[in-house]
């Protein structure tokens, strides 16, 4: 894995690390009361959430749509299952198919990919050897995704929506559409869908205006997942998949981004 940039103050906001894998069938809610135990008292504020769908990246004629497809489920047996830790910067996530650690951005910076990356496999891996001794099942990995969303606050960066090529020429040209003389542009949406070549998953983007916390100013929200399959002589490993969709990320919205304004946000050195 090449080594990416860090920055003293980029905009940053939340990343997420994550496997999905073949459904558990046996996980229950007396499993998650176990396995949350286990984790001990840096973790709390449990909380139920619905599942989050599973997604699989496919290409070619996989990828076409089956018309006329009737497709029968058993009802899981338990929703998702989020925990928190003590410093508020952490949130882990557990359903029957899926395992995720977010951080989220505090007052204290985030750490490197390199400890997040450690991080998420010391969990993961706790709670694989978890449900294997709990006779939950054995863990078959099936994609690996991780998540960036980066926040460009309104005052800071822009002002109207037409101000996003300024600082994101990679993305919006500075003028993308002709005004009439009594109109200004108030918001605008876009996303976009970039083959990991060859085939090895997608990098996903998406673009809109929100706001980070509902405390917070409106804001260009940035969203980029790279997902993909575990691939024998690419990414045959959870691991070096996440190392593929790190790179891939980082790498274009580095591309993405005006010279200036990532000097604005100051390299850090290692």
């Amino acid at each position: 894995m090449n080594e990416t940039p860090t920055f003293l103050n980029p905009p940053i906001v939340e990343f997420v690390l994550g496997a999905q894998f073949s459904p558990l069938s046996e996980l229950t809610s007396a499993f998650y009361g176990k396995f949350w135990n286990h984790l001990g008292e840096n973790w709390g504020k449990p909380q139920d959430n619905p599942l989050i769908a599973d997604q699989f990246e496919r290409f070619g004629e996989e990828r076409a749509p089956l018309r006329w497809q009737l497709k029968l489920e058993t009802a899981p047996l338990v929703n998702r299952l989020t925990l928190i830790n003590a410093d508020e910067d952490r949130l882990l996530q557990i359903q029957p198919s899926r395992f995720h650690l977010n951080w989220r951005k505090t007052d204290v910076f985030k750490p490197s990919y390199k400890e997040l990356i450690s991080e998420f496999e010391r969990y993961f891996n706790e709670f694989k050897a978890f449900c294997e001794k709990d006779g939950v099942g054995t863990i078959e990995v099936n994609q690996w995704e991780l998540t960036y969303v980066d926040c460009f606050p309104k005052g800071a960066y822009w002002d109207t929506p037409s101000d996003w090529g300024k600082f994101l020429p990679g993305l919006f040209r500075i003028e993308q559409i002709s005004l009439g003389e009594k109109l200004q542009l108030e918001s605008r949406a876009a996303q976009w869908e970039m083959e990991i070549q060859p085939r090895l998953g997608r990098l996903h983007l998406s673009a809109s205006m929100g706001r980070w916390r509902t405390d917070q100013p409106e804001a260009l929200m940035l969203n980029l997942t790279a997902r993909g399959p575990l691939v024998a002589g690419h990414t045959p490993t959870l691991r070096s998949g996440l190392d593929l969709g790190h790179q891939v990320a980082v790498d274009q919205f580095l591309k993405m981004v005006d010279e200036e304004v990532k000097n604005d946000w100051g390299y850090k050195d290692e």
